[in-house]
Order: C-alpha cells, then sequence, then structure tokens
C-alpha cells in the first residue's frame, strides 16, 4: 500500500530544523519548553507534520530570525505571508532598481518611511504604482531587500525570492565569473582582437553577458525563456556591468529557430541540462541541423549546431557542455562531422565543480571556418593545469587554458603536457572519442621522467618526509580534570568590543573584488567553509582574497590569533553559526568563542599551531609522492620508457617469502621465542 501524498506546506521537525539552520533537538525544545509553538497539522505522535507557514512565522514572532543574514530573513518572510505570490513581484522589481547602488544610497532608502519610501522610488527606478504601493505598506520588507543587497548581492537576493515561491531554475546555469570570461576570451583566442558582437544562446542569469561587457564587446545579445532569469540577468548586468546594452530575445532558442540576420562574430554560453522537452516534430527538417539531425536526448548537440547557426563565416563557437557529448556512442555521428569538416578545433576537460559548480565540464571550441586549415583538434586536460599538489585559482587556471589555445591557433605548440594536438585522421575512426586523455605521449612522456627529474623528485620526497618526522610528537594532551566552565562570547559581541575586527571581501563595480591589505596574525577563509584548513592565519607569505571571504583581525593584546583560528576551524565551533542549504554559509559573527586569560589562550594556540604545522608536512609529503608516481605512471603508459627486468626466484622462493621467513626466526612481527 502506498502513502498518500503529502501537501507540500507540511514539514517534519527534521525538515524544519534544516530549513532554518539548527538541530532536530533544538526543535524539540522549542515544542517542550514554549506554549505557543505550533501544534502539529498532521502525522503522528512520533512523526508529527507542522505547518511550514505557522512554524516560521512563530520563528520571526519570537525573534529567532534576527541571527540569520538578511537574505535568509527574506527567504523566510517571504514563505510565512499568507498569500505568498503577493510580495515577490514587487520585491523583485525593487531588487532590479536597487542592483547597482553604491551601500550609501542603499542606506538612504531603507532609512525612508512609508511614503517618502514609495516616492523615492517611483522617481528614480519608475517601479509600477501596484509594486509602490505593496512596498509602501510593507517597509520591513522592503528595508529587509535592500539589506540583503548589501550584505550580499542583487542576485543572491533575486535567488532567495525565487526559492521561497518555489520557482524553477534551470541546472547548470550559475556560472563563475573567472569562467564566464574565460569563455568570452577563448572567442578571441588567438586572433588579437576582440569580437564586435556576441550571442548568448541560453543566456540565464546573464554571467556571459556581464563578462562579455567587461571585456568591451559592444554588441550583446541573448535568449532567455524563463521570466526569472531573466530578472536574474537584468539584475547582474545592472550590479556587475552598468550602463551595458543588452537585447534579450523573450523565447527558447531550440523551440524558435535561427535569429535572421545574426551574423554574430562570437557565441558563448553554458548550455543548460534540461532534458529533451525541447523537442517537437517540427524541427525534423529544421535547417540549422547542418551536421546531422540530433536525437531528442541529444539536447547539447542541437545547441551546439543552434549556435553555429547564428556565426558569420568567420565566427567562433565556445561552449560548455556535459563531457557525455564527447564520448557516447549515440552522438557519434554528428561528432564525427563535425571533426571531418575542420568545425570542431578544441575540447577542454574542467575537473567536476569548476566554473558551473556542477559535476565535469567540458568546453567545446568551434569555428565554420577552419581559417589556418589546421587538420587537427586541440585535447586539453585542465585538471593537469591545476597541478596534483594544490588547486590553482580560477583566474590562474583561466590564463593557462587562455595561453595554451592561443597558441595553438598561433600554429605553435600549447607549451604544456596537459596538451595533445591530433591529426583529424586520428579521430575520425572507432567511436570519434574526443575526452581528452590524461597519459602524454612521445617527446612528452620523455620529458615526465629523467635521471635530472627524478633526482630532484626524490631529493624533495626525502626533505617533505625529513621535515614530517620531526613532529614526531608535536603535542602532548592530558585529560581535563572537569570539563571546562568556558563563558562564551560570540564573536560578533567581540568586535563591538573592539577585540576582534571582522572585514568581508566585497565585489565592486567591474567584478573585481575589494581589496584588503592584510597583516601577519590576520585570519582569512570563505563564506562557505569545506575544510578546516581553509581557516588560515597569514604569516609573510600572500593569501589571496577573493569575493565573500572574510578577514579576522585580533587585538593581539586581548586574543592570540592561533587560538582563535582553532576554535574557527572546529566544526563544533562553527555549527551553530552554520547555516543549511545546499552550500552552508558560514556567519562568523555567530560563532562562540571562550573567555579565556591571554596566557592560557597561547597554551591552546601551541597546539593550534603544531597541529597546522604536522597537516602541512604530511601534505607536502603525501603530494611529492604523488608527482613521483604521476611521472612514473606516464613515463611508462606513454611507452618513451620500459621497466627494469624482474628479479628471478632464489631457491624455489621469492625473496619476500625468505625475507619474511627470516623475520619470523628472528623474533619479528609474529613473536619470537
Amino acid at each position: 500500500m502506498t502513502e498518500a501524498p503529502r501537501a507540500p506546506e507540511l514539514v517534519t521537525a527534521a525538515e524544519f530544523a534544516r530549513l532554518v539552520g539548527v538541530t532536530r533537538g533544538t526543535v524539540s525544545n522549542w515544542r517542550r519548553r514554549h506554549a505557543d509553538f505550533p501544534a502539529p497539522a498532521a502525522g503522528t505522535d512520533s512523526s508529527p507534520l507542522f505547518r511550514l507557514r505557522d512554524a516560521l512565522k512563530w520563528m520571526e514572532n519570537s525573534g529567532r530570525t534576527d541571527n540569520l543574514t538578511p537574505t535568509e530573513r527574506l527567504s523566510l518572510a517571504a514563505r510565512t505571508r499568507e498569500d505568498p505570490a503577493s510580495g515577490y513581484a514587487p520585491l523583485t522589481a525593487l531588487v532590479v532598481a536597487a542592483a547597482g547602488m553604491p551601500s550609501d544610497a542603499l542606506e538612504r532608502i531603507w532609512e525612508l518611511q512609508n511614503k517618502p519610501l514609495a516616492a523615492h522610488l517611483r522617481e528614480e527606478s519608475g517601479i509600477e504604482q501596484s509594486a509602490l504601493d505593496w512596498l509602501a505598506a510593507n517597509p520591513d520588507r522592503a528595508r529587509t531587500a535592500l539589506q540583503s543587497i548589501t550584505a550580499s548581492s542583487a542576485v543572491e537576493t533575486l535567488e532567495a525570492l525565487q526559492g521561497a515561491e518555489s520557482r524553477r531554475i534551470r541546472t547548470g546555469r550559475r556560472v563563475s565569473p573567472w569562467f564566464a570570461r574565460l569563455l568570452v576570451d577563448l572567442a578571441s583566442a588567438g586572433r588579437g582582437a576582440k569580437p564586435a558582437s556576441l550571442l548568448d544562446p541560453a543566456s540565464g542569469s546573464g554571467a556571459v553577458l556581464a563578462a562579455a561587457s567587461l571585456a568591451g564587446i559592444e554588441r550583446l545579445s541573448g535568449e532567455e525563456d524563463d521570466p526569472d532569469e531573466r530578472t536574474l540577468c537584468k539584475a547582474r548586468l545592472r550590479e556587475e556591468a552598468p550602463g551595458t546594452k543588452v537585447s534579450i530575445t523573450e523565447h527558447h532558442a531550440l523551440r524558435s529557430g535561427r535569429i535572421p540576420d545574426a551574423g554574430f562574430d562570437a557565441v558563448a554560453t553554458v548550455i543548460p541540462r534540461e532534458g529533451h522537452a525541447w523537442w517537437s516534430a517540427d524541427l525534423v527538417m529544421d535547417p540549422r541541423w547542418t551536421y546531422g539531425i540530433p536525437d531528442p536526448t541529444d539536447t547539447e548537440l542541437a545547441w551546439i549546431q543552434h549556435s553555429l547557426a547564428q556565426l558569420n563565416p568567420n565566427g567562433r563557437a565556445v561552449l560548455a557542455l556535459p563531457p557525455v557529448n564527447s564520448w557516447h556512442a549515440s552522438r557519434t555521428m554528428i561528432r564525427r562531422e563535425l571533426i571531418r569538416r575542420g568545425v570542431l578545433r578544441c575540447v577542454i576537460a574542467f575537473p567536476v565543480g569548476t566554473g558551473t559548480g556542477l559535476g565535469q565540464t567540458h568546453v567545446w571550441v568551434l569555428q565554420p571556418r577552419n581559417e589556418d586549415g589546421a587538420a587537427s583538434v586541440l585535447l586539453l586536460d585542465a585538471m593537469r593545469l591545476l597541478g596534483y599538489e594544490t588547486r590553482t585559482h580560477g583566474a590562474d587556471l583561466a590564463a593557462k587554458v587562455h595561453k595554451a589555445v592561443s597558441a595553438y591557433f598561433n600554429g605553435n605548440d600549447p607549451g604544456t603536457e596537459a596538451a595533445q594536438v591530433v591529426p583529424i585522421v586520428d579521430l575520425i575512426d572507432g567511436r570519434v572519442d574526443l575526452t581528452p586523455v590524461r597519459q602524454p605521449h612521445g617527446d612528452t612522456a620523455a620529458s615526465a621522467w629523467s635521471e635530472q627529474t627524478a633526482r630532484v623528485a626524490w631529493l624533495r620526497l626525502r626533505d617533505a618526509v625529513t621535515v614530517l618526522s620531526e613532529h614526531e610528537e608535536p603535542f602532548t594532551l592530558r585529560p581535563a580534570d572537569n570539563a571546562p566552565a568556558w563563558s562564551r562570547a560570540a564573536l560578533g559581541d567581540l568586535e563591538r568590543g573592539g577585540a576582534v575586527e571582522i572585514l568581508r571581501v566585497q565585489v565592486k563595480t567591474g567584478n573585481e573584488p575589494e581589496t584588503i591589505e592584510l597583516r601577519p596574525g590576520d585570519l582569512v577563509f570563505p563564506e562557505v567553509v569545506r575544510e578546516p584548513e581553509q581557516v588560515a592565519v597569514v604569516a609573510d607569505e600572500p593569501v589571496r582574497l577573493r569575493p565573500r571571504w572574510f578577514v579576522v583581525r585580533a587585538d593581539p593584546a586581548r586574543i592570540d590569533p592561533w587560538f582563535l583560528a582553532g576554535f574557527l576551524r572546529s566544526e563544533e565551533s562553527r555549527r551553530p553559526a552554520t547555516t543549511s542549504g545546499t552550500l552552508p554559509r558560514l556567519n562568523p559573527r555567530n560563532i562562540l568563542i571562550p573567555l579565556v586569560p591571554l596566557e592560557k589562550q597561547r597554551a591552546y594556540a601551541e597546539v593550534f599551531k603544531h597541529a597546522d604545522a604536522l597537516r602541512r608536512a604530511a601534505r607536502a609529503a603525501a603530494a611529492q609522492t604523488a608527482d613521483i608516481e604521476r611521472r612514473a605512471l606516464d613515463a611508462l603508459t606513454g611507452g618513451a620508457f620500459t621497466p627494469p627486468p624482474a628479479a628471478p626466484p632464489v631457491s624455489g622462493r621469492t625473496r619476500h617469502n625468505e625475507t619474511d621467513t627470516a623475520t619470523v626466526r628472528n623474533g619479528g612481527p609474529s613473536g619470537g621465542q
């Protein structure tokens, strides 16, 4: 017997806890201690169901939303309205109008009251009267939206509103700024001059169009059928690239056909992952299918041919798409035709989560006319450009990719063992697998291993192991007689008392992060902390700060930086200050720090510092071991080297067995007499 479907407005205690960023035990305590907590609307005694709107309204009325960020408060407020759809359009219009305004202007807006607020918005942004009436009647909601823009961004604020309204946002469209800029830059790699016009046929929230505007491309066009995505795009352009003029056609690119007389110099986009709902029988004879009729499930191949149809003869398309298109058997015919005609020029493989935040991504670079007459395809594995020791920052990776692709289009060697220039005749046989392989060939394999490189790698490993061995007993801990009776204070309270200063890296106009002058002892960490070591203590080496990273600067006369770092790295300490969701975000002002004397802090700080040194030494040794292994594997599998001959067995037994027997006789691991 199947269970009856649950009403969407009903949630379990665990679901409600995840939504508001607390534990299930906290929700249980609220129910037990507060008689006004909403009674279950359905379910059983052991598994009650609560009406979401009533539970959120109780949180708001009891002041339990005060520690949330403005964006989180806005999302919760949107869910607690009697009519959830009533304020979506006015708040959306307000956020779009306020996008790109400096912080001081936003502060002046939310300080206004009711009618003055409405009058100001009518004069400055031309918001419709119905939206102004709602905002005038709900000034608290309007101020929360404006505060959210200041604390995060207009785009994040709109995404919070859309999430509250349960609007569907296409997957695969949240594009990192550096990745969007790389797509735009690849459209002119090796050509020198930037394109005069660019189309994004699946413009989504506008990341590629904003990057193209910042790159100086004047004629910009987009295609997007989702009204929420168009709203996000408008807000992003106002916020990140003010003054940009973009023509966005309100239709689905695949279903609508070619834009008449388009003739763009470049097409750049992240192809949406939306299944085969685009297909209809009317598209079978569509003139865009120059390289083969795509199957309804081969959506990306349809997007590729649509993009090529928008280009002028000398144009270039740069498309980000799932890697399955580079190898799947059902897509072989169109792949083979794109290669045979010299249209597909580059395939670049990016690691999981790079650029789009989803799975692994491939970028195809195509152009209808093979200008240089090359009979080859560049296969580039960006994973190897990242290196095996550490993940390179996105902008650095983009520069390396752009350099290799530009060299290829200029007829030069890409200059990296991560790249292969493969003749067309070697690709159009069999399954036409375009996956950039990770094994080097020929001279590249030989360069991976030589007497000199092997010696240098081994010396580095030996040094790393030596450093690690020095931490044989880095610290000694002893059981506490009693649990410490610590008084704790939130980091935000310490900031108000002048013990610490909390800074946040903002994005200024021009999509460039704010510059913060770091000092030794500063703590830096991202808003989304995935690993404890992301909370770093600044020494003398430079630290790269990205947008929405935090800097905590402690007064050394009152708080030891390493003492503070230890508690910031602790998951137990971060948990109360971390919101729930797909990407749990950290609000450092809610982290609780023990109030102990400075001398006692330093004892803890020494342990935290030694633990950090041990981790770095272990990682350095592991990285050098991985480097030696990689070089040996590449040299052997690339065919440039062969292994030494295997040692013959001794007296019918292997040397390994003989050694094991001797160990046992001498009282080794198996025990002595």
